[in-house]
């Protein structure tokens, strides 16, 4: 099905284009799975920052990402190089979605770090926030001497949030500072 149905990235992008739904997502997943070197594509499409098409793109390497991430480890470097706060909040969401999965690159902690911590402080989404935390913690175990600064985004970023933001962000301090003690 797939020879019949792709055959160059023009039909790749018009899958996008069609309507967003999760059955277009699963089936460009389907293909990619099936065709790997699909993938260059697929982040071709996702980092030229066409609305509505890049945001259903990076959708469904997010949802590659879930099942197949040494498919999508190759380009955790540019999607760093790629983290912005222009345009859509899905690119900040899959984007760091797709980063709480994986290893960040020690050249490019410094730049995804000072991102997460501009995401939990700011005026962002929940899922963004939730995301980011989570990234941040991940950093604290690695340098406990960042905690106090951790410790701080996090209650500022929780102030006048959702519930789930909360209760999210409450269990991280309370981890943090488990951390601390035993540091």
């Amino acid at each position: 099905m797939v020879g019949v149905f792709y055959k160059n990235q023009m039909q790749l992008k018009t899958i996008f284009e069609d309507r967003n739904c999760r059955a277009n997502t699963d089936f460009v997943v389907d293909i990619i799975v099936q065709k790997p070197i699909l993938l260059n594509e697929l982040i071709g499409i996702v980092f030229e920052k066409e609305e509505p098409v890049s945001r259903r793109a990076i959708w469904a390497l997010d949802v590659l990402d879930e099942s197949y991430p040494k498919l999508v480890e190759p380009f955790i470097e540019d999607m760093i190089k790629n983290l912005s706060f222009e345009g859509h909040d899905a690119f900040k969401r899959h984007s760091l979605r797709i980063l709480s999965r994986h290893q960040i690159p020690e050249t490019y902690e410094v730049i995804v770090f000072d991102f997460c911590l501009k995401i939990v402080t700011g005026n962002e989404a929940t899922a963004s926030k939730l995301f980011a935390i989570h990234i941040l913690y991940r950093f604290a175990e690695k340098e406990p001497e960042i905690m106090h600064e951790l410790i701080a985004a996090i209650e500022i970023g929780i102030q006048g949030g959702s519930v789930g933001l909360k209760n999210i962000g409450n269990k991280t301090l309370i981890k943090l500072n488990k951390l601390q003690a035993l540091k």
